[in-house]
Parts: C-alpha cells; sequence; structure tokens
C-alpha cells in the first residue's frame, strides 16, 4: 500500500538521521505489521503515553485538539533507558474531552451500530439458511 510504504520511507529516514548517525538502537513497529511478534496495541499505547484517550464505548482514540482525526502508524522504541535525572514527571491521565451530552450520543450511535450489524448478520444467516436447505436440488 502507497501509504504503508511512505510511512516506512519517512519514520526510517528521521531514524537514520536523528538515531543511526548516533548510534542509538532503536526498535519500529507499524501499524499496519501483522506478524505475531511485530503487534503493538498502538489504541493502548496511544493511551498510556497520554497522546490521546482512548474511549472504550467508542474504541475511538481521542486527541484533546483534534478528536479523532489522528492516524496511528508507527512507534519508534529506543533501546536505552533515560537517565533518571532526564525521566519526565507523570503526566496525570488525560480527561474525556467529550461531554456528557456527546458521550451519550456516541452510545446511542454505536447502539444503532450495533442493531444494524446484527440485523445484516441474521438477514445473511437466514440467506445461507435457504441455500444450504435447497442445496440437495443441485
Amino acid at each position: 500500500h502507497p501509504l504503508n510504504r511512505y510511512t516506512m520511507f519517512k519514520i526510517g529516514d528521521v531514524c537514520h538521521e536523528y538515531l543511526d548517525k548516533h548510534n542509538i538502537a532503536y526498535t519500529l513497529r507499524f501499524t499496519f505489521e501483522m506478524e505475531p511478534s511485530k503487534l503493538v496495541a498502538f489504541q493502548r499505547l496511544c493511551d498510556a503515553s497520554n497522546y490521546a484517550r482512548l474511549d472504550l464505548l467508542s474504541h475511538l482514540c481521542i486527541h484533546h485538539k483534534f478528536g479523532p482525526w489522528t492516524a496511528l502508524r508507527a512507534v519508534i522504541v529506543l533501546d536505552d533507558e533515560l537517565p533518571l535525572s532526564q525521566h519526565p514527571k507523570a503526566l496525570p491521565p488525560l480527561q474525556n474531552t467529550c461531554s456528557a451530552d456527546e458521550q451519550q450520543k456516541v452510545a446511542e450511535q454505536w447502539k444503532e451500530i450495533q442493531r444494524l450489524l446484527a440485523a445484516q448478520h441474521s438477514d445473511e444467516s437466514q440467506a445461507n439458511m435457504g441455500a444450504k436447505n435447497e442445496s440437495w436440488k443441485h
């Protein structure tokens, strides 16, 4: 996919420019890598790093400024630890940026999506059952 290739190329360039040249070991992980040994829970990582809050109802990472309109593409894991004197202070957990009214609307929309998916699944199951029942004729 062109966007995946572009992402790999640009992230690789940044790593080469700033990490390789300074002999800093690192590991790259991309959201499109599906090998079991390379899978990363990017939404949880996003939440844990305080980049954007993972909304457990909509399953979206919601950034305080950009909302859900961000792309989780890659992570660079440095193979070194910061000296204790350089550790950032612990950040407080991100607060939900959605109002109670917005949260209620998300809950209602999610229920409607689930209802539509269940209805679609039921229609497909009935169609498949009909096809199986008629299969003896062929």
